[in-house]
């Protein structure tokens, strides 16, 4: 939660990347810059950086290095504004991780388009890829997105009517937070509130 601290060790990073030419580095710096602002709420610094990341050469880097910086392009659409999401490229990302067999950005990717379904009104293109998450996450052992898809299940239940298993669903994430050591604290789905509950 220290956002300020990482936001400057990532400035920091990325201009000892530049200085010495090292793209991989620059390209991760600039990654964690686009995440720290998503984690800060703000889109629009988020959307700048997941560019930044987007105009380096690919072809330049290591696989899995490429795939986080894309990864952190479709959070970054997420958080500026579902408006500017297309599903397709979001499609495109989680092809690509299930091409390369890169289960963790699978995972991310498969959450995120689940995210995007719900921003924007299409619960019933949530569940396949949430499903998946889960599945993936908790094989893998990624417990901080088996708590996001979790939280996202809950969600969906609650917009689908399906209240008894939301609370289910939240308690469940309430425990796997606890195990993490995570703070309990409230979230409030801000971007959900325009569908309507049965």
């Amino acid at each position: 939660g220290r956002l300020a601290e990482a936001t400057a060790d990532a400035r920091a990073a990325v201009a000892l990347a530049r200085q010495t030419g090292y793209v991989t580095g620059e390209h991760v710096a600039l990654t964690e810059l686009s995440l720290a602002s998503v984690y800060a709420g703000d889109g629009a610094d988020a959307l700048e950086w997941a560019r930044q990341v987007q105009r380096i050469d690919q072809a330049r880097l290591p696989g899995w290095v490429a795939r986080n910086g894309g990864a952190a392009m479709l959070y970054a659409l997420i958080v500026n504004g579902p408006h500017e999401a297309s599903p397709d490229l979001y499609a495109q990302a989680v092809a690509r991780a299930r091409d390369a067999g890169d289960l963790v950005a699978l995972a991310d990717c498969l959450y995120l388009t689940a995210v995007l379904a719900l921003q924007t009104g299409r619960p019933a293109d949530a569940r396949e890829p949430l499903r998946e998450t889960l599945q993936i996450a908790a094989n893998a052992g990624k417990r901080l997105r088996v708590i996001d898809a979790l939280d996202e299940c809950g969600y969906l239940c609650a917009l689908t009517g399906q209240y008894a298993e939301a609370v289910t669903l939240w308690s469940a994430r309430d425990v796997h937070s606890r195990a993490s050591g995570l703070a309990d604290t409230p979230y409030e789905p801000v971007s959900y509130t325009h569908l309507t509950l049965p």
